[in-house]
């Protein structure tokens, strides 16, 4: 009984160590090319899916490039890992991760209702996976520099504005989301290093 309890200490005390800690692993570098990647999507997306898409060919076209960034961020903070290895540091990422992942996956969630059950609220999907963006970075903010909260706050005031705002299925509104919000987030994770 004692080792059990012993154990399950540890493990809180662990959990508490990463959650005081700052996530070191990320790079501006990294987050800015995330950026460059939504910018160049977005001026793209006229000649890859057409100027005017359809719901399907949106949600798909900016999945996979949402996809392609993870992919950029996780190698980024790999290749990291491997050049300076520190278990506190992984711990911290660790945590970042179980911070952030509900909001992506309740903005899949959202998506694919939306896609299925209510096409024609389509126009909405750059409003809410910006909105659930805010809410991914604003749970993992206190491992980030302070400067996190306000990206968490311009993806929040971004994404409601696209709530509401008609610009339909339109580059716009992902490249100011996915394009600026994530080199603003880049300055921001800079001012952490």
């Amino acid at each position: 009984m004692q080792l059990t309890q012993a154990l399950a200490d540890v493990r809180e005390l662990r959990s508490a160590l990463a959650r005081s800690g700052k996530l070191r692993l990320l790079r501006a570098g990294t987050v800015a090319a995330t950026g460059v990647l939504g910018v160049a999507g977005a001026a793209a997306q006229r000649w890859v899916i057409s100027a005017e898409p359809t719901l399907p060919a949106f949600a798909l076209y900016w999945s996979l490039l949402a996809a392609c960034s993870a992919g950029v961020a996780i190698t980024g903070v790999w290749w990291r890992y491997r050049c300076e290895p520190s278990t506190a540091d992984l711990r911290v990422w660790g945590e970042a991760a179980k911070q952030f992942l509900p909001a992506m996956l309740c903005g899949g969630i959202l998506t694919a209702a939306i896609l299925w059950r209510a096409p024609e609220a389509g126009r909405l999907l750059p409003g809410v996976w910006s909105v659930t963006f805010a809410l991914g970075v604003w749970s993992a903010a206190h491992l980030f520099p302070s400067r996190m909260r306000w990206v968490a706050a311009y993806y929040l005031a971004l994404g409601s504005f696209l709530l509401y705002v008609d610009w339909g299925l339109q580059s716009l509104g992902m490249l100011l989301a996915f394009g600026v919000g994530q080199l603003g987030m880049a300055l921001a994770v800079r001012d952490g290093e």
